[in-house]
């Protein structure tokens, strides 16, 4: 549990640095390296399983991985985003003028950043700071359960932010446990779930290609609800098989985790693009708590349904994506907009809905 939870933290934070300084026409290319980088690890482990086949070594053997991350504490910057939301302008400096030294923006000036920064402040959501002595344990409890009040306060106190979140925790949570779920059906066909889980996985690297042209060329919203969509249905259509339809099964099982691997790339890009700079990754691990309760589920869901029937699991996992695929009518679309840093930013692309574009549609056929 403390390998897996720690794991995934890192994570999300890597996934938060990356979209808050990567360009808004680079995030799905981003993105797409982050889903095939995970794909790889899933490759890993179907071999280091097949392999390894005590659970106590296994993990072992997995915890070594992670003891790279160690080095990212002298490494990977921080975001300049995070830093000047905190006041660390001179910080936050240092680090914009090393990556306009690597990049060579044409027009660059130090002037130039010095106004940007500027402009940045003076839009800044002022939040409680507090002096930092990590000395003292007492102290740093206070002050993360005392900012954790505050910024809970502050996105429950915005209505906008309160719309947006609870409009998108539920595909979050629908999408963790479709993913886990479809992976732990594997069990169910009657193939090697070893062979299963890497050809999926290698499936799964080569539909990353296209789902960057997708989520560049026809934006996050209409992606995420073709991609829940299809593995919704992918998932439901397994009830229509026979337990001697190997093939055809194997098949509909690949296809539904392929997408629901799509979905967590079109996630991954949408939610940090839905929220600004000063709560986005307090916003991010709330979305990504719900889709670990959702895969919490998925085990229970998986071995307590199978009783009754083998496609039961999937087809539950298909409708509830299904149903996460309606909240993105109310979502609006993030792609080519920076990411915001103030609320009053989120208010002008509010209107970039689907369900906005059908109204106005609507309208203009009555008038």
């Amino acid at each position: 549990m403390i390998l897996g939870g720690s794991s995934h933290t890192t994570w999300v934070v890597i996934l938060i640095i990356s979209m808050e300084i990567i360009p808004s026409n680079k995030r799905a290319i981003i993105g797409s390296l982050f889903q095939m980088f995970w794909k790889l690890g899933f490759i890993n482990l179907a071999l280091l399983a097949y392999l390894i086949r005590d659970h106590f070594y296994l993990q072992l053997a997995m915890s070594l991985f992670n003891l790279i991350f160690i080095s990212y504490i002298w490494i990977l910057p921080e975001s300049p985003r995070w830093l000047l939301s905190r006041g660390k302008v001179e910080e936050a400096k240092k680090y914009l003028r090393w990556i306009a030294i690597w990049n060579k923006p044409p027009g660059y000036s130090d002037e130039l950043l010095d106004e940007k920064i500027q402009m940045f402040l003076k839009n800044e959501v002022k939040h409680e700071q507090f002096e930092e002595d990590p000395s003292s344990f007492t102290h740093i409890v206070q002050f993360i359960l005392t900012n954790t009040k505050v910024r809970v306060k502050y996105i429950l106190g915005k209505s906008i932010l309160r719309r947006r979140l609870g409009l998108i925790v539920y595909p979050w949570m629908v999408t963790g446990m479709s993913y886990y779920g479809i992976f732990l059906s594997v069990k169910l066909l009657n193939a090697s779930k070893y062979i299963i889980i890497v050809v999926a996985s290698v499936v799964d690297i080569f539909i990353q290609f296209f789902a960057i042209y997708f989520f560049d060329k026809f934006g996050r919203i209409p992606t995420l609800m073709f991609t829940f969509s299809i593995c919704g249905i992918s998932g439901i259509l397994i009830f229509f098989t026979q337990a001697s339809d190997t093939i055809i099964r194997s098949t509909l099982t690949i296809v539904g985790k392929t997408l629901s691997s799509v979905s967590f790339q079109g996630l991954g890009l949408l939610g940090p693009e839905l929220f600004p700079t000063p709560i986005r990754s307090e916003v991010f691990s709330i979305m990504d708590s719900f889709s670990k309760f959702g895969a919490a589920i998925a085990p229970f869901a998986v071995d307590l349904m199978s009783i009754i029937d083998y496609s039961l699991p999937n087809v539950f996992f298909g409708i509830m994506i299904l149903l996460g695929g309606i909240c993105f009518l109310f979502l609006p679309e993030t792609k080519g907009i920076d990411v915001p840093e103030t609320v009053e930013e989120l208010k002008l692309a509010s209107d970039r809905t689907v369900m906005n574009k059908l109204i106005k549609c609507c309208r203009k056929e009555n008038s």
